[in-house]
């Protein structure tokens, strides 16, 4: 169980704590070639995915993304891989276009300059399999991803104090 805390303060100030438990993963990062070209890599969580699908199919269209795979390890909580190289603005909007997009996925992927995409398996969970594969022109994918072993929130976090702000 995680907890967090937020008291507001005098003079436009906030107090915030967050205790969490944590874990080490191993996982891709998107960004390639050492520069600003990235892979569009999504975590999305509460959906299911037959919504998910319309999405993907959508942006898809829209961002001419070419073929999509959709991994899961547990009911409505999914990882989208996409390996058509992008630059990081084009990654972030692409990101921030699909609605079911995890907020704190994105919030981690701008704070870092590059997405992080889980393939080992998380305590407590299923291996990874894929469950959707969204067909579309080729993306390469090249024989070396940089691999990284990152930490990462176990569970839910639970508020107290004021959360209305």
């Amino acid at each position: 169980m995680n907890l967090s805390f937020k008291l507001r303060l005098p003079f436009n100030r906030l107090f915030y704590c967050t205790l969490v438990e944590t874990e080490y993963c191993v996982g891709f990062n998107s960004n390639y070639r050492g520069g600003d070209w990235h892979f569009i890599f999504m975590d999305i969580d509460d959906t299911n995915i037959s919504d998910l699908r319309d999405e993907l199919v959508r942006q898809q269209k829209k961002y001419d993304l070419g073929e999509m795979i959709v991994t899961s390890d547990k009911v409505d909580s999914h990882r989208v891989w996409c390996f058509k190289q992008v630059q990081f603005k084009k990654m972030i909007e692409i990101l921030c276009d699909n609605k079911f997009t995890n907020i704190e996925f994105i919030r981690w992927t701008t704070r870092k300059g590059c997405s992080t995409m889980r393939i080992g398996k998380k305590k407590g969970r299923e291996e990874q399999v894929i469950v959707l594969k969204i067909e579309g022109k080729k993306n390469k994918i090249p024989p070396k991803i940089e691999k990284v072993v990152y930490e990462t929130a176990r569970g839910k976090t639970v508020k107290v104090g004021n959360t209305n702000d």
